[in-house]
């Protein structure tokens, strides 16, 4: 009793319900366990809920409006009523901040290709009553059909193009199931211009970068480099086509961006 009480507290009646009605319940107790199989429940700093099984992210973490990947968060351009993508979405994170920058007249694309993780997704956007978030069940690729997708040890590591050889083993578990694949071209066709487009896809980012012919349709990228090696052909891909290429501090991390006239 003790515990809906709380939760009625912390998300108002409706949310609290609509949450207690999608997950397992959970006893206080168990709340915070490091277990990857319990719901955690995050209050972001900008007022929305976030429902993960990332023992990473707390309640004490979200305190701050840069405790997730800092470095990234000062680049993300967003105004009313822009477009942006979340491509490799996991739970949502960026998903959520990017609904709530760009408001009702914005509109958000979260990509996320496995059952799970896109359930999470969907409890997000009904738990914070969002309207402006449009989800696909996709991995993105370099040609629209099917893929097989390698499930990852952790929720945010599956991927269409996985390592071979020892990391791969330690990395990845021996599971894989097939899921449909759309490209990057065939998501900006859909629209006149992209602030902002964040791709975080476990090794597949230049697979699907290097196919696409409409790159000057978004005016930011935000890229998760997964493989090292692919980070001079990545630039060199964006510095072709007139865009100016930064690294974070974070190696494995860049950010391109269009430049201004």
């Amino acid at each position: 009793m003790c515990f809906r009480v709380g939760l009625r507290y912390l998300l108002g009646r409706t949310r609290r319900n609509l949450l207690l009605s999608k997950i397992q319940y959970v006893s206080p107790s168990r709340w915070f366990s490091e277990r990857y199989d319990i719901t955690f429940l995050n209050k972001l700093p900008w007022g929305v809920f976030l429902s993960t099984v990332e023992r990473s992210i707390g309640l004490k973490e979200t305190e701050s409006s840069t405790w997730h990947e800092p470095e990234v968060y000062t680049w993300i351009n967003l105004e009313q009523g822009d477009v942006a993508f979340d491509i490799g979405a996991h739970h949502g994170w960026y998903t959520l901040l990017f609904s709530r920058k760009v408001g009702n007249m914005g509109h958000v694309l979260a990509i996320e290709p496995n059952p799970k993780n896109l359930w999470f997704i969907q409890k997000n956007i009904q738990l914070n009553q969002l309207l402006n978030v449009k989800v696909l069940p996709h991995a993105l690729s370099n040609k629209s059909g099917h893929s097989k997708l390698f499930i990852g040890v952790h929720s945010g590591g599956h991927t269409i193009m996985p390592l071979s050889g020892r990391k791969k083993e330690a990395i990845f578990t021996s599971r894989a199931i097939t899921v449909p694949t759309r490209t990057l071209d065939n998501l900006l066709q859909e629209f006149d211009e992209v602030k902002l487009i964040k791709i975080d896809v476990e090794g597949a980012e230049l697979n699907i970068l290097k196919s696409c012919k409409q790159l000057r349709k978004a005016k930011r990228f935000i890229v998760e480099v997964h493989r090292r090696e692919y980070l001079s052909s990545l630039r060199a891909l964006f510095e072709k086509k007139g865009f100016e290429v930064r690294q974070l501090e974070k190696k494995r991390i860049i950010v391109t961006r269009y430049p201004l006239d």
